[in-house]
Order: C-alpha cells, then structure tokens, then sequence
C-alpha cells in the first residue's frame, strides 16, 4: 500500500470547485484504485471546516471528503509547542486558516 500526504489546500480541491479539482479527483481514484491512501493530520479537520465556513460550504460536504483521507493524530508535545508559540509563527495553524 501506498501513503500519499495531503495538505489542506490539496483536500479542498475536493470540497470547492477550482480549476485543479478534476485533476485531484483523478489523482484520488488512481490512489484508491492502487490500493494507496491519502493521509494528513487530525489537523485538516479543523482547518477544512474553518476554510469551508468562510467559502460557504456544507458540513456535510466537508465530512464526506473527510471520509476519504487517514487522519494520523498529531503527538502531545506538538500541540503543547503550538499552545505555547507566540508572535506571529504558528506551527500547526496557518494564519490564514485561523
């Protein structure tokens, strides 16, 4: 089996219409049909929800697509680092996705 990772921005081709969904979504079928997996972190959820809500998509849309990735849990330690970052440098959340 084969790993591939996906950020936020290649998840949300799935989920809003841009001129690289087909291409994703051909990508996501090759994956499958090789018997491959997307995986990301347990942090795509919440920024696909957070981008989703301000481009008006669905929740329903938004998990559906969830369904079609791993999510690896994300250790402790960094999340406890991304509570304790200050300034403007954030490690797990993007500004723009905040």
């Amino acid at each position: 089996m084969s790993l591939h990772y996906a950020d936020t921005y290649a998840w949300l081709k799935l989920i809003v219409d841009e001129d690289e969904t087909a291409p994703m979504l051909d990508l996501l079928a090759d994956v499958q049909d090789d018997a491959g997996t997307f995986v990301s972190s347990q942090l795509l959820v919440t920024q696909l929800h957070r981008i989703g809500r301000r481009l008006g998509v669905t929740v329903r849309g938004i998990d559906d697509a969830l369904r079609e990735i791993d999510l690896l849990m994300l250790a402790s330690e960094t999340v406890r680092l991304e509570g304790r970052t200050t300034g403007t440098v954030r490690l797990l959340v993007p500004p723009h996705t905040a």
